[in-house]
This record gives C-alpha cells, sequence and structure tokens, in this order.
C-alpha cells in the first residue's frame, strides 16, 4: 500500500503505453484524481507524459525515493514488491543489458538483439 499522492511527491503512475512511469504527481483534483507527469529519465524507454484524471489506483507513491536505486539479480529482494517496482528493476536491468533476471527460481530472460554481451561473442562460444 502506497501513501496517499499529494502534489511534488515522487511516484508511479499507470499509462496505456508504457506500463507503470516514474514521475511525480503535478497536481491533485478535489473529485481525487492526479495529474502526473514523468521525470526525464526516470524509465528509459519512456516518452515525456503528462496524464490527467488519474485514479488513485493508478498512481503509486514512492515514500523512500533511495528504494529506486535497488536491481538486485532476484527481484524477490526488493524492499518495495508491486508492479511498479518489478517494472522499474526489469526496465534498469534490460538497459543494462542484464539478460537474466530471477524472480525466486523462475528465470526471466530478456534478448535486447544485441549481440556485443561478452558470452554471446563468437570468440566465447
Amino acid at each position: 500500500m502506497s501513501a496517499a499522492p499529494t502534489q511534488g511527491a515522487v511516484c508511479f503512475f499507470k499509462t496505456g503505453e508504457n506500463g507503470w512511469v516514474l514521475g511525480s504527481v503535478v497536481s491533485c483534483d478535489p473529485k481525487d484524481t492526479f495529474t502526473c507527469e514523468s521525470t526525464k529519465g526516470g524509465t528509459q524507454g519512456a516518452g515525456d507524459e503528462k496524464l490527467s484524471k488519474l485514479k488513485a489506483d493508478d498512481v503509486f507513491v514512492m515514500s523512500n525515493t533511495e528504494l529506486l536505486d535497488q536491481c538486485p539479480d532476484d527481484l524477490l529482494q526488493l524492499t518495495l514488491l508491486h508492479d511498479s517496482t518489478l517494472m522499474h528493476a526489469l526496465n534498469k536491468r534490460y538497459f543494462q543489458d542484464t539478460i537474466y533476471t530471477f524472480i525466486g527460481p523462475i528465470v526471466v530472460a530478456f534478448n535486447p538483439f544485441k549481440y556485443t554481451i561478452p558470452w554471446y561473442m563468437d570468440d566465447k562460444m
């Protein structure tokens, strides 16, 4: 459960195209809807987005922003388990060319179609 969204709070918000995007709450409307804006460089691969009329279920406030730096090999080691934090960690690992990520005994493998990953070079095979 995240804290109630307040203006200026760091959050993830749900978008139609990019899933959960890192940003901040720009405004809170009296009808319990929120306007959020993406943070530059927050979610790699996502463009600049600003969405309004978001419901509270579509906004996940990060009360401890230090947790955004977590990028463990096993996502069960994340301090805060939520769709947004899982996707943020996977996004970071993908853009670091880290193909394999564990979720307990399950292995998630991303193929970034980059053939410069050291253990897949011709001289290593």
